[in-house]
């Protein structure tokens, strides 16, 4: 049997319109460029530090010097490639 409620989302009845445009502004905000954001383990040999230094890579490929340096860091992306469709 099938009850008819006369509000079943139980919102509250003095909400403000300018609010909840408001909420729809700052999703459309944050969805706008896709929602697969993230970040992704790099590797690469720079003549900086960025991140962390593989010390077993640096003294495995270069015994003894100090450039370049073998580091590891998190690259932010805009959209992640194993879930990107396009």
């Amino acid at each position: 049997m099938l009850w008819l409620v006369p509000n079943p989302f139980n919102f509250k009845k003095d909400e403000a319109l300018l609010d909840v445009l408001a909420l729809t502004a700052a999703a459309r905000r944050a969805f706008a460029h896709g929602l697969l954001h993230g970040y992704r383990v790099e590797e690469d040999t720079l003549h900086t530090v960025r991140g962390r230094i593989t010390i077993d890579d640096q003294i495995r490929q270069r015994p003894g010097f100090m450039l370049p340096i073998d580091v590891r860091y998190d690259e932010f992306r805009e959209r992640c490639r194993r879930f990107a469709t396009a």
